[in-house]
C-alpha cells in the first residue's frame, strides 16, 4: 500500500517537473529570446554606424554638420528598433514561480543602462576633469515596474547621445576629439552589451536547465 502510494507520488512529481520544463521553455521562447534579438538587432546597427562615424570623420573634407545630418538620419531609421525592443520589455510578464526574480530583474536593468548612454559620458568627463567621483561599481536598485513603464524609452541612446554631445562640442572641437567621443561611446555599448549578454544567459540557464 505504502509502495504504491509512494510511486504515485512519484508519477505526480514528474509530471509537474516536467509541466513546469514546459512552462519555462515556453516563457523562454516567447518572451526573453524575442527581446535578447531585438536588442542584437540595435548592437549590431550601433557597431556599423559607428564604424561609418569615425571613418567619415577622419576624412581630410569631412564637415560636422554632414556627419550630424548621418546621425540624424540613422537616428530617425532605427527608431523603429528600438520602439519593437521597447514593447517587448514591457509586455515580459513576472518569473515568479518560473525562475528566480532577479535573473528578470538583472536583465532588464541591463538593458536599461545599456541605453542610458548620455549618463555615462557626461559621469566620464567629470570623472576626467576630477569635478566629481565616478559611480562605476555601485550597486543600481530599479525596479522591474519603472523599465515596464518606459525607463527604455530610446532617448539617450547611442545616436541621441552622439548627436546631442557633437552639436554641444563641434565649435572649437578638433576632428580627432570627436573621433575620441565616438569611441567612448562605442566603448561604453560594448561594455554594456556584455553585461545584458551576462545576464541573459544566466536567465536562460535558470529557465532551460
Amino acid at each position: 500500500m505504502i509502495e504504491t502510494e509512494l510511486l504515485g507520488l512519484l508519477g505526480i512529481l514528474r509530471e509537474l517537473v516536467s509541466k513546469k520544463g514546459e512552462l519555462d521553455k515556453s516563457y523562454f521562447e516567447n518572451f526573453i529570446q524575442p527581446t535578447w534579438e531585438s536588442f542584437e538587432k540595435i548592437h549590431e546597427l550601433y557597431k556599423t554606424s559607428f564604424r561609418e562615424y569615425t571613418n567619415f570623420i577622419q576624412k581630410d573634407d569631412a564637415q560636422v554638420d554632414t556627419l550630424l545630418e548621418m546621425i540624424r538620419r540613422d537616428f530617425i531609421y532605427s527608431q523603429d528598433l528600438r520602439v519593437q525592443l521597447k514593447n517587448l520589455a514591457q509586455i515580459i510578464p513576472s518569473s515568479k514561480f518560473k525562475t528566480k526574480e532577479r535573473s528578470l530583474s538583472d536583465f532588464l536593468v541591463a538593458l536599461g543602462d545599456y541605453f542610458d548612454v548620455l549618463k555615462h559620458i557626461r559621469s566620464s568627463e567629470k570623472a576626467t576633469n576630477n569635478s566629481i567621483k565616478t559611480q562605476k561599481g555601485k550597486a543600481q536598485k530599479i525596479e522591474i515596474s519603472a523599465i515596464k513603464n518606459g525607463y527604455i524609452t530610446g532617448v539617450n541612446q547611442a545616436m541621441g547621445t552622439a548627436y546631442l554631445e557633437i552639436s554641444r562640442k563641434k565649435q572649437g572641437h578638433r576632428k580627432d576629439q570627436i573621433t575620441e567621443l565616438l569611441d567612448t561611446i562605442m566603448n561604453d555599448l560594448q561594455v554594456h552589451y556584455g553585461r545584458v549578454a551576462g545576464c541573459y544567459f544566466v536567465l536562460k540557464q535558470d529557465l532551460l536547465t
